[in-house]
């Protein structure tokens, strides 16, 4: 990043450069959690995204906290940011909501461990010789994302006790004392362990019970149907509705005259689009039927009669 790039009012010159290990070894367990460089950088963008489009985290070269200040050593100049905007950063992170497209109920997932509960499987679109050839008829087949060491991602989450067995939920639970007392102190937000797991689940079990129910409520012929299909390359959820069932003559392509939402930002982060869709959707009344769209699924719907 270019030093005429930050404010000047944030920063302070200097010559004397500090050994980034030395000085955060003064932070605790909670604040090196809190106050990561990619956290920092983030909540710098978010709040002034102009100056510091161009910062990354490896420009920090060592981190010190000075009272309700976080200083950031540049090698040239000291870069202060407020605490509370970067707790503020860190909690939004944590309690982001992934795309419903992200992760899925792994029914075939065993217990690992001491761990009971919902098995949350992340999802991974990346082409293969025989997904290739599944997809015409099945849609995109997922299969379950590996980490560096291709261990799959599986996460178990309990419901009842706020718990999930993965790493993020782990290291704020064995310092959630230190973090509730960072949170107090330097912002108004109420801390208690969580993810992006136990996020996307929950808003899974609001999605399941709002389609349970719509279909309780209107167990007689539905005409209304809503045809989705996820679009991982683009990042795009492609929908069509019909209000008069499907018909012999229906037809689902070409693309352009599917409607679309944006499921990822400029970014990368999930932007809720699909989330939205599908609860507007099912609490339509009556509520639209929701039906992922496939060339099998196609010919199946194209082939029926409406009552």
């Amino acid at each position: 990043m270019d030093l005429e790039d930050v404010p000047k009012s944030l920063t302070h010159t200097h010559t004397t450069l500090t050994v980034m290990n030395v000085v955060e070894q003064e932070l605790s367990a909670a604040q090196r959690l809190i106050y990561g460089r990619r956290r920092i950088v983030d909540a710098l963008y978010q709040d002034q995204p102009d100056k510091f489009k161009s910062l990354q985290a490896t420009d920090i070269q060592s981190i010190s906290l000075e009272g309700d200040l976080i200083c950031c050593d540049l090698g040239e100049c000291l870069l202060y940011v407020e605490r509370s905007k970067v707790i503020s950063n860190f909690w939004q992170h944590r309690t982001r909501t992934p795309s419903y497209f992200d992760y899925k109920i792994w029914r075939n997932g065993l217990v690992s461990g001491n761990w009971k509960g919902t098995p949350i499987a992340a999802l991974d679109y990346s082409p293969s010789p025989v997904r290739t050839a599944l997809e015409p008829h099945l849609g995109r087949p997922p299969r379950i994302a590996t980490d560096k060491e291709g261990v799959q991602k599986l996460y178990f989450i309990r419901e009842d006790d706020h718990a999930c067995s993965c790493q993020s939920w782990s290291q704020q639970d064995e310092n959630k004392e230190e973090l509730k007392s960072e949170f107090d102190r330097f912002s108004d937000i109420e801390f208690k362990p969580v993810c992006k797991h136990m996020q996307w689940a929950m808003a899974n079990i609001r999605l399941q019970s709002l389609s349970f129910s719509s279909r309780k409520s209107n167990d007689s012929y539905n005409p209304r149907i809503c045809v989705y299909r996820f679009d991982h390359q683009r990042g795009l959820l492609f929908y069509r509705l019909t209000y008069d069932g499907i018909k012999a003559d229906a037809r689902w392509l070409p693309e352009e005259t599917w409607k679309e939402r944006q499921v990822y930002d400029s970014r990368g982060t999930a932007t809720g689009e699909c989330w939205d869709l599908f609860e507007t959707a099912l609490s339509q009344d009556p509520p639209f039927r929701m039906a992922a769209y496939s060339q099998s699924v196609a010919t199946v719907l194209s082939g029926s009669r409406s009552r």
